[in-house]
């Protein structure tokens, strides 16, 4: 409607702010001016839907390059709005990229780059524990990687509600790290066991293959009962005692983890 009728549109979606003495303050012709309304309407939505700092980005370039249109000219105060919606837009695209590079988008942890820097910034007293899901190729192979997908987001939402100054990085894979500052191995075993244990207790449904893509009104039999699946993590701790000794740690963590797998999984294992 907007391409095909632009004036009736404008008319539409200005409402009260349609007459033409109204219209008549602005440089920009209503069509532009229906554009800017849908295009505003459209990110206030998804602002208030999703609070990300991109759409307000987008929200301020777009009242930015409405006012330097409007401005009526090439004047001073034309330029001015066009650098200021060029820079927020700059901006924004500078804050995604390091979104995208230090934060994993599936779980939302810090990603391996961020964990690089944190334990470059370590100093004194720190432990490191290596966290993987047990036996996650065979749950992925099973039952699906939405369903692996929905098990690493779990497992990340246990790990960042660590005790004790736990801080949760996405190392890679099913792998994860938690970073302890300042506290060591024996402060950080007891909340290290209770992430362990919480995320053995959370249970999942498992949807099964081939169900339509319209809920019955009434479901099969064999569909009341949902079939549901459990998980579990074997962690691997070490300590170190300065930042020197820090990729020493990361490294004794890694095979303690290996020891703890090896032990029959589900379980913490202090490295020497």
């Amino acid at each position: 409607a907007l391409l095909l009728f632009p004036v009736a549109s404008a008319t539409f979606l200005l409402g009260p702010f349609s007459s033409s003495e109204w219209l008549a303050r602005f440089a920009v012709p209503q069509p532009s001016l229906a554009a800017f309304v849908v295009a505003a309407v459209a990110l206030c939505v998804g602002y208030a839907i999703r609070r990300s700092a991109q759409d307000s980005a987008l929200i301020w370039a777009l009242a930015s390059a409405f006012l330097a249109l409007d401005s009526r000219g090439s004047g001073p105060l034309t330029t001015l709005y066009l650098t200021a919606a060029a820079l927020i837009v700059g901006l924004s695209v500078v804050e995604i990229s390091h979104r995208l590079a230090y934060h994993d988008e599936l779980t939302g942890l810090p990603g391996r780059r961020a964990l690089e820097e944190a334990l470059a910034a370590a100093g004194g007293r720190t432990t490191v524990a290596m966290v993987d899901v047990d036996h996650f190729k065979r749950f992925n192979d099973r039952y699906g990687h939405d369903a692996g997908d929905q098990v690493l987001k779990m497992v990340a939402a246990r790990l960042s509600e660590t005790g004790g100054g736990g801080q949760a990085f996405r190392y890679g894979g099913e792998e994860f790290t938690i970073l302890f500052r300042g506290r060591g191995a024996e402060q950080a075993l007891p909340h290290l066991e209770r992430v362990r244990r919480a995320v053995a207790a959370q249970s999942f449904a498992i949807r099964a293959g081939g169900r339509p893509k319209m809920k019955p009104k009434r479901p099969a039999p064999s569909e009341k009962q949902a079939r549901r699946a459990f998980v579990s993590v074997s962690i691997g701790v070490a300590e170190a005692a300065s930042s020197q000794d820090i990729l020493s740690a990361l490294k004794r963590a890694d095979r303690a983890l290996y020891r703890a797998k090896d032990g029959g999984r589900n379980r913490v294992v202090l490295g020497s």
